[in-house]
């Protein structure tokens, strides 16, 4: 029971990450649990058929049934960009749910732009909800945190949908740049769940701190 491992043993901090599929049985939309204290994966969901409309509507019911009325401590992090973006833009027509979004300071380009509009300002500061995933946070994810995840803290990150993933792996090259992605037989949900998780314990925990009270 979810409910109860989470009330029991996880109210000072759960992170999770989030990465979106279509549902149309190829790729899968997950969500990786983590414990900001241990830092341990805790719970993974995986679902290659759950359409976006209904993984939004999973996501809410987690929040509304299970956070909010036993007081835990959460913090969301999803991609915003393909069809995480509706996910993203079906989430946060939940008033309940925002909160607990994690929202990161939008580019200075974008920060400068009074036409474009943003997510939420916090503390003055325009900020936008999830992370678009380019090639600087595709390489972030793949190779800086997947490097010191695996080498550093391998009993914590090794657990076994994760495992079955890295070994997945294969470098490609793409004109001059090499890429990490998963082989053609394989895939990178959960992991790239995981680094949506991840990101915000390694390189933002003062929203982490400041915004959904977790200490990491």
């Amino acid at each position: 029971d979810l409910t109860t491992f989470l009330v029991f043993n996880f109210r000072h901090g759960v992170v999770i990450g989030i990465d979106v599929a279509s549902g149309v049985g190829e790729d899968s939309s997950t969500m990786v649990f983590v414990d900001s204290k241990t830092l341990r994966p805790i719970a993974v969901y995986k679902n290659n058929r759950i359409d976006t409309d209904d993984f939004a509507i999973l996501i809410a019911h987690i929040v509304e049934k299970i956070i909010i009325p036993n007081e835990i401590k959460l913090a969301i992090g999803i991609e915003r960009n393909n069809v995480g973006a509706g996910v993203l833009a079906r989430l946060k027509k939940y008033e309940a749910v925002k909160q607990y979004l994690l929202a990161y300071p939008v580019s200075d380009a974008k920060m400068n732009d009074l036409d474009k509009p943003v997510d939420v300002y916090r503390n003055g500061n325009k900020m936008d909800y999830g992370i678009t995933v380019g090639d600087k946070i595709r390489h972030l994810f793949t190779v800086v945190l997947l490097s010191s995840l695996v080498k550093k803290h391998t009993l914590v990150f090794a657990i076994e949908p994760i495992v079955n993933e890295v070994k997945g792996l294969v470098k490609n090259k793409k004109l001059d740049r090499v890429r990490i992605e998963h082989g053609p037989s394989s895939h990178d949900d959960v992991l790239f769940g995981s680094f949506h998780a991840y990101y915000p314990l390694y390189y933002a925990q003062d929203i982490l701190k400041k915004f959904h009270g977790i200490s990491v």
